[in-house]
């Protein structure tokens, strides 16, 4: 059910299962049998939909589990908008956002470490990954120049740890309208874990405060801002009140802030066990 013209849109048989102008519904009907019987038949099958038509429909939620945004795997800011997008409807760690050799901005941004972060970090809120566009071994990831897979290297190091979060609660702060950056924020069921991606976007401004959600009231929490390795305290009261400071320098820059409870370690000692 892609939606090209003639497959099956516009078949006008009357005699296998549809009506007149009902193929397309027909064809989706189908598809929802189909997804569902593989779903009980094999419990941990991974069925990626692509195609436009089913792509856009919204029942398509319950049966898939990987979904192909978009044929446009860059520039980053198409890739950011897919998947802000997208994330209205399914999990954003469904969202398929790669990594492929033909984004020019990778080769022109070898030697700029924080432009390579916001390239890798506008699909790090999606089921990241590399692919490639052709399937040919001029595409392959070993072909990068070493600044891109250092970005790589440290890029993944930092989406393993908040990765399981994308699954989990998320709100859109910012959405980059009227030139402000771009936020979207994700926080545990729980309450105690929570991760903010920020992206400079068109923004002018060097820094933005940014209001937080689904915290647990009345408890500390650990806040570590990647960029410069820091690691501060607040109040979770405080943060949901006032928000949290990011800075973003120009020109295409982004922040990606881990936060979790602060877990208190008691100073009573431990009484001696008796001895036998």
């Amino acid at each position: 059910n892609s939606g090209i013209p003639a497959s099956p849109a516009n078949c006008t048989r009357a005699d296998h299962g549809h009506q007149v102008g009902d193929a397309s519904y027909a064809s989706l009907a189908g598809q929802y049998e189909i997804f569902d019987h593989l779903h009980a038949t094999f419990p941990d099958l991974v069925l990626e939909q692509c195609g436009y038509g089913s792509r856009l429909d919204y029942g398509l939620a319950r049966t898939i589990r990987a979904n192909w945004m978009s044929d446009a795997s860059y520039p980053s800011e198409s890739v950011r908008h897919s998947a802000l997008v997208s994330s209205c409807l399914y999990p954003s760690g469904d969202n398929g956002g790669w990594i492929v050799a033909e984004d020019k901005a990778l080769l022109e941004s070898a030697n700029d470490p924080a432009a390579l972060d916001t390239i890798f970090r506008s699909r790090m809120f999606c089921l990241f990954g590399f692919g490639t566009l052709l399937g040919q071994l001029k595409e392959r990831i070993s072909l990068f120049p070493e600044p891109v897979l250092e970005a790589a290297r440290r890029n993944m190091a930092v989406f393993k740890r908040y990765r399981h979060l994308l699954q989990q609660d998320s709100y859109r702060l910012l959405d980059g309208d009227k030139d402000q950056p771009q936020a979207i924020q994700f926080v545990s069921t729980s309450g105690e874990e929570s991760v903010v991606l920020v992206f400079k976007a068109e923004s002018k401004e060097g820094a933005v405060q940014l209001p937080l959600r689904g915290l647990r009231k009345n408890t500390d929490y650990e806040i570590t801002f990647t960029n410069r390795n820091q690691t501060l305290q607040a109040a979770s009261n405080n943060l949901l009140s006032l928000g949290i400071a990011v800075a973003l320098a120009p020109p295409d820059t982004s922040e990606v802030v881990l936060m979790r409870t602060r877990k208190v370690v008691s100073s009573a000692k431990t009484p001696p066990v008796p001895a036998k």
